[in-house]
């Protein structure tokens, strides 16, 4: 494991939000990795509904191992994965 390029990476401080997460915040706090776009690049954001609510979490996934990683998190019953819209 590369702890300094984790496979999953969840903001601490970031709860659930009333709507879909899909952009990093903004502005992005001082200890927030996405400022550097080297780092950025090798992420990508996955959104998930709690189910039954219409609270949202962001979690950020590695690009290469993101797919099997959705896969693992959305096999979880309390957890919906709502792809973002493309922009």
């Amino acid at each position: 494991m590369d702890v300094r390029r984790p496979a999953l990476i969840r903001l601490e401080g970031y709860f659930y939000e009333d709507k879909q997460p899909c952009r990093p915040p903004s502005p992005a706090p001082p200890w927030f990795p996405f400022g550097n776009p080297s780092f950025l690049s090798e992420y990508e954001i996955a959104t998930f509904q709690k189910a039954g609510s219409g609270q949202w979490v962001a979690v950020y996934l590695r690009r290469g191992d993101a797919p099997q990683l959705v896969s693992l998190l959305d096999a979880d019953p309390r957890f919906v994965y709502v792809p973002c819209p493309a922009t």
